[in-house]
């Protein structure tokens, strides 16, 4: 879209608000904070044997993402549900490769081992990601973008 046809820079706008991949979420204090896919040692210090038992759901195109800061690092699991909506977990406690199961803080989850996301999150899952952040309080500090649900 040229500039006369987009003479109020809406769309420019809106482009510069979309994160294009987890590093473009943290626009302010990246001393404090950043956003990277977890790392191989990140996810092996999370694996371990889960117990089945009530899952909560399932999760494709999914990948395991890591919010580190200064003190600590957290890992979260973001992908489609079954019913295709994006969404982004509660921390990571363990991660069961074997059995196919993710336990969170909060639920148990089972991750469809055929569909592993690749490269960066999409943009449904970046502004999941964002939504998350924001949820916490503290996405003005770090300069996320405003997604809200």
């Amino acid at each position: 879209m040229s500039a006369s046809q987009d003479p109020d820079g809406l769309a420019q706008a809106l482009s510069a608000l979309i994160p294009t991949g987890l590093d473009d979420i943290i626009r302010l204090n990246r001393d404090k904070a950043n956003l990277a896919l977890a790392t191989e040692s990140q996810i092996a210090d999370l694996r371990g044997p889960i117990t089945p038992g009530h899952v909560r759901g399932e999760f494709n195109d999914w990948y395991f993402y890591a919010i580190n800061t200064e003190e600590k690092s957290v890992v979260k699991l973001c992908g489609y549900r079954e019913d295709g909506y994006s969404w982004t977990t509660s921390t990571v406690r363990v991660i069961d490769f074997d059995a196919g199961l993710v336990q969170t803080s909060n639920s148990t989850y089972t991750l469809d081992m055929s569909r592993r996301g690749v490269g960066e999150p999409n943009t449904d899952h970046l502004a999941m990601i964002c939504v998350q952040i924001n949820s916490t309080g503290a996405g003005k500090f770090l300069g996320v973008p405003e997604f809200f649900v």
